[in-house]
């Protein structure tokens, strides 16, 4: 395969799967699983926090100098062992940074369309020697203040200055590494978006979005989906799978138990088999398609109700969640609450997002033309892509969507057309 036919920003699915198959991506699996309960730790201390974003600082530190070492003779098109270690530091990485993206959820309070605004922006660099001085501005401001503060680096999509501080009064942002004239023009923006957040005002594209608050919390398939992988974890041949609604399948692979099962019996166990036509459903889902993608309108793994063995489990690849949703299921779940469901064309969606042109992609998420339009009687609204992708990557319910749309419809009696966004005001019960 030529370079110029292999997407820059992300692995192929190939490519992710001889990284997960290799020892060397489990070796992370007793740091991480310390690190990911110290930071579900509900009582954990704005110090304690500190302390684990320091711990976390020194891994990604050591994983950062190991992708410089094997750059130079890393070859992606042979994939050779160089770049397989490389791949394997830089998933490590990843991983470090989603226990910190659990961590800046739960501070955030689940609140999406502030995690969506506070990622729309350029990605977080690496670690370089300016984080000595980010790291000792936080802990100032934890021993003079009390407050919560994040070291944005460590996180994905943490992305406006150097340091989110929680207060009880709202959102701060610190710019640390800036200095000059550059310091002055970033603080005027940062008051921008930090005026913004806290006074709930916030934009979608170029245009500025009403923010409604729906009650109550989405429903969901969660704890459904545990108990589809406890019983992979416990078959002989590390497979079960379940259709949990009308449009929703998932199947779970435990990959230790299933290379057990081959070494037994010396073949591979059957895979169940999926109860749709497959022209009538959306491109499958497998959880490893987000080992190295990150979006701020789903939700990351160390965040689910799961225990966090399951959940480092997942994040290392060796549990494995294939999800499949019906289009016609899906459509006449929506008819039967009353809501007529519309979806763009495949052929228009292909076009934009099989490009490497990654500023396109960007553009398309938030391209009406793209968006799934949602109908009842005389009232519409459309919703972008990722909305629908909650059903895969977070089992959302159908009826989710119709609390959410019902929430709208009211919000809007007059009947204008405006830019909406929305947030269940109990989502935070959902995730740990």
């Amino acid at each position: 395969m030529l370079a110029s036919q292999i997407r820059k920003e992300y692995l192929t699915p190939k490519e992710i799967n001889d990284i997960v198959s290799s020892s060397g991506l489990t070796t992370i699996t007793p740091f991480l699983l310390d690190v990911l309960t110290k930071s579900r730790d509900k009582k954990i201390s704005p110090v304690g926090l500190l302390e684990l974003q320091g711990k976390i600082a020194e891994k990604i530190i050591r994983c950062e100098k190991q992708i410089a070492i094997f750059k130079k003779t890393a070859d992606r098109e042979k994939r050779n062992d160089e770049w397989r270690s490389r791949e394997i530091y830089k998933a490590h990485r990843k991983m470090l940074k989603e226990v910190m993206d659990g961590v800046a959820f739960r501070l955030l309070h689940f609140e999406r369309p502030v995690l969506r605004q506070l990622a729309h922006h350029n990605q977080t660099g690496h670690l370089t020697e300016g984080f000595i001085e980010e790291l000792t501005r936080a802990e100032y401001i934890v021993n003079k203040t009390g407050f919560y503060v994040i070291l944005n680096d460590l996180t994905n999509f943490l992305r406006y200055g150097d340091l989110t501080i929680i207060s009880p009064e709202g959102i701060m942002i610190d710019e640390v590494k800036t200095s000059g004239s550059a310091k002055g023009n970033q603080k005027k923006a940062l008051d921008e978006i930090i005026k913004m957040l806290n006074e709930k005002v916030f934009k979608i594209g170029s245009q500025t979005a009403q923010y409604i608050k729906i009650p109550g919390k989405p429903t969901n398939f969660v704890n459904q989906v545990e108990v589809i992988i406890n019983k992979s974890k416990q078959n002989s041949g590390g497979i079960f799978a379940e259709r949990l609604s009308p449009y929703l399948w998932v199947s779970s692979i435990s990959i230790p138990k299933m290379m057990s099962y081959f070494k037994e019996t010396g073949k591979l166990p059957g895979h169940p088999v999926m109860p749709f036509p497959l022209h009538e459903t959306f491109p499958s889902t497998n959880s490893l398609m987000f080992f190295d993608q990150f979006s701020p309108n789903l939700m990351p793994y160390p965040v689910f109700p799961f225990s966090e063995e399951i959940i480092c489990e997942i994040m290392t690849g060796q549990i494995q969640l294939k999800v499949v949703v019906s289009e016609r299921e899906l459509i006449r779940s929506f008819k039967g609450k009353g809501w007529e469901l519309t979806l763009p064309s495949r052929e228009a969606i292909i076009a934009v997002y099989d490009t490497d042109d990654i500023d396109k992609i960007k553009e398309a998420v938030v391209d009406p033309r793209f968006f799934n339009t949602l109908r009842k009687g005389d009232f519409s609204y459309k919703i972008p892509r990722e909305e629908l992708l909650r059903i895969e990557s977070e089992f959302r319910s159908v009826k989710s969507f119709i609390d959410e749309s019902e929430g709208l419809m009211k919000a809007s009696v007059d009947r204008i057309s405006r830019m909406m966004t929305t947030n269940f005001s109990d989502e935070h019960l959902i995730w740990r």
